[in-house]
């Protein structure tokens, strides 16, 4: 049988006693709705646990969406030695919500998860994950560049997505900050930057949450992209060092 969830709210479990629950091995919330800090326009996270991998998708029922995420058991146990996947999961799993878990496996990860304490060999890992995840967004800085330089807004806002969004997600794996979900990586970024940080000043010009024009925020964020890039510069490749330091250069020329 399914758990009840206590604070949470009635229309999660109507929709999970529509789902053929003994098909899964493992059922919980996780997001807003595990932490008790949902909105009315939040949506559900529902974590279902799998015997094969499967896309995750989002269902409409009773004028509320839930996402609903597919995990193997393999696949949960990859959080705790991944980088990337242990920053974003981990801190999120440490508060779900279990409804449905027989085999006490969602229960034991958790367990892992509260217990997990990150190691200096983790943030090694973090720093090139970073890396990774700046050299990724490397296209969104040109085509912000070439948007700026064509007066094309399109161009602009696309580039300015991974100029924000993009960068401080670097920021998260670079200096190795647990965030519990999309909505609080900017206070967390913008709290462990050292007040002398110039990203601290440009960030809320390059995010438009200082009243500005989109060129301007394209601007700062452009110039964001190149102090995280000079950050990262000792864990470049001298491949990916020529490259990004060509970019860079090509910016500050251009702007």
């Amino acid at each position: 049988m399914v758990k009840n969830g206590g604070h949470m709210n009635e229309i999660i479990l109507e929709y999970i006693n529509t789902l053929a629950v003994k098909s899964y091995k493992g059922i919980a919330v996780v997001g807003s709705y595990a932490t008790g800090q949902e909105k009315t326009w939040s949506d559900i996270d529902l974590m279902l646990l799998v015997d094969e991998d499967k896309a995750s998708q989002i269902v409409l029922f009773k004028d509320k969406y839930f996402t609903l995420s597919y995990y193997t058991e393999s696949g949960l146990m990859g959080y705790l030695s991944d980088a990337k996947q242990m920053i974003y999961g981990v801190h999120s799993f440490k508060s779900m919500k279990i409804l449905y878990d027989p085999e006490s496996i969602l229960e034991n990860f958790k367990d892992k998860c509260i217990s997990h304490n990150p190691s200096s060999v983790n943030r090694e890992h973090s720093l090139y994950a970073s890396k990774n995840e700046y050299i990724g967004y490397i296209e969104e800085a040109q085509k912000s560049l070439q948007g700026l330089l064509d007066h094309h807004t399109g161009k602009m806002l696309c580039g300015l997505y991974g100029l924000t969004h993009g960068m401080f997600q670097v920021l998260v794996l670079r200096d190795h900050l647990y965030t519990s979900s999309d909505n609080d990586f900017y206070e967390i970024v913008m709290k462990n930057l050292d007040e002398k940080d110039p990203i601290k000043d440009l960030a809320p010009h390059a995010f438009g949450i200082i009243q500005t024009s989109l060129v301007d925020q394209v601007e700062a964020g452009l110039e964001m992209f190149m102090h995280i890039g000079n950050s990262l510069m000792k864990v470049f490749s001298d491949d990916e060092k020529h490259y990004v330091m060509k970019l860079m250069h090509e910016i500050i020329r251009e702007v």
